[in-house]
């Protein structure tokens, strides 16, 4: 029987949070004159730690090269599954999540965390869902893959930090991340209704987003009594849309649980019920009852645990190197090479 992760599982429950959002045509993404490339010597740097680096998980422990070891990933699009080696899997997922014409160092801290996310994924899991894969393309069990999206941009991201992984605490960190955390970072327990301890690494940490869509940093949804209803029937909760209230809030500010009808329900459930796209935070700065209708306003997108990709991106238009951008959504995780 698979290992299954919580954390993960809750990843996927609200994997609009995490899956790459394309920003609108009007967004400032730079153009690829606009990219900065840092010199190789910081880029190649050897990782520094303290810490020491954690066993690979047994689908790559017996391999001398554990980079060039290929894994069997289960390719969704081709329903199929194909034999690639990791750096070269993680080309695609970096091309997934994360726009090719995004900053150097915003691109390079998306692949560590790709990478940290694929190792923590072999390490509790034995096998994909998808039968005889290590692994799959599927949203809806791991990363995004989009082998159409590699350039050399990408290419060089997961080159230059080929190895490297986030640690603490002798283990691979659940590397969470989402698209805008709308100023502010959730816990895990906040922000993915995480039934574990919060992780010391996963802190509600300021996240600078000035760059990020207006739709993101601002936004309202409305849904109808009939899909309210709906939604929290599948929840196993008994409740009319009479009345409807932010009952309790999270560390971070986000709503954790809300009033409906005299109930209390999960804010993070009732989001992914209804549909976490237009539901689009917990990060909720109202919630009332127009015409029978549920309408919630809010701020960011996604689950707001872990790293804000367009965090990343003001923190890298605004000069930090990706070690810098980790360091500040991870809080005290360490960089380590899991192999040269």
């Amino acid at each position: 029987m698979k290992k299954l992760c919580t954390g993960l599982l809750l990843v996927v429950f609200l994997l609009a949070g995490c899956a790459p959002q394309q920003p609108p045509v009007t967004s400032t993404a730079p153009q690829s004159s606009d990219r900065t490339t840092p010199s190789a010597t910081t880029a190649s740097a050897t990782t520094t730690t303290t810490q020491a680096t954690p066993e690979l998980p047994s689908a790559l422990a017996e391999q001398p090269e554990a980079g060039e070891h290929p894994i069997k990933v289960y390719v969704v699009e081709e329903k199929k599954i194909v034999e690639m080696p990791v750096e070269e899997y993680l080309y695609g997922v970096v091309a997934g999540e994360m726009r090719s014409d995004w900053p150097q160092e915003a691109l390079r801290a998306q692949a560590v965390v790709a990478r940290t996310f694929l190792l923590y994924f072999l390490d509790h899991h034995d096998g994909s869902m998808y039968e005889g894969a290590d692994i799959s393309t599927d949203v809806a069990e791991c990363q995004a893959y989009n082998a159409e999206g590699i350039n050399d941009s990408i290419r060089q991201a997961v080159n230059d930090t080929r190895g490297m992984a986030l640690c603490y605490d002798g283990q691979y960190i659940n590397a969470w991340f989402h698209s805008c955390a709308g100023g502010k970072t959730a816990t895990a327990p906040e922000g993915l209704n995480y039934k574990e301890e919060n992780p010391p690494y996963i802190q509600v940490v300021d996240s600078p987003e000035e760059e990020a869509p207006a739709e993101f940093l601002e936004w309202e949804g409305a849904f109808e009594e009939d899909a309210v209803e709906e939604a929290l029937e599948q929840m196993g909760v008994n409740a009319e849309l009479t009345s409807v209230s932010i009952a309790k809030r999270g560390p971070s500010g986000r709503c954790t649980q809300l009033e409906i009808g005299g109930k209390l329900v999960s804010c993070v459930e009732l989001r992914t019920a209804l549909d976490p796209k237009a539901f689009r935070s917990t990060q909720l700065t109202s919630v009332s009852l127009e015409d029978g209708s549920l309408i919630v306003s809010g701020k960011g997108f996604g689950h707001g645990v872990g790293m804000s990709q367009w965090g990343a991106y003001t923190m890298a238009q605004q000069g930090e190197d990706y070690r810098s951008i980790l360091a500040h959504y991870y809080v005290g995780a360490e960089l380590v090479n899991a192999w040269e």
